[in-house]
């Protein structure tokens, strides 16, 4: 992991997390995310500088998860070094909008 990421999911283990399970470096049929819920197929992604050398392949790799049904969200270093309070409400946000929908009185025949 980079130390963007290693920061990242220091302080999101702590208190972040919103009692979600997260997996990091979860691999998903041919590719592997930075990190990933189940709970609400969310992808969290944190691009560095390699990322900015092959953005046409990173395109197309969001393309192929997100027709699987999985949602991004992305963060570069610099968002994570600088912003991470930010982040870590951004990816909160991001996971409850991702989040079915259960209704307790609600059945389904």
């Amino acid at each position: 992991m980079t130390a963007a990421e290693t920061l990242l999911w220091a302080q999101w283990c702590g208190n972040g997390s919103d009692g979600r399970k997260w997996r990091r470096q979860h691999p998903i049929d041919r590719v592997i995310v930075d990190f990933y819920c189940d709970e609400c197929h969310l992808i969290v992604e944190v691009d560095g500088g390699i990322h900015l050398a092959q953005p046409k392949r990173d395109a197309e790799r969001t393309a192929w998860l997100q027709s699987k049904g999985y949602h991004f969200i992305r963060f570069d270093n610099q968002e994570i070094e600088h912003d991470l309070t930010i982040v870590l409400s951004a990816i909160n946000t991001a996971a409850n909008q991702c989040q079915p929908i259960y209704h307790l009185n609600t059945r389904i025949y």
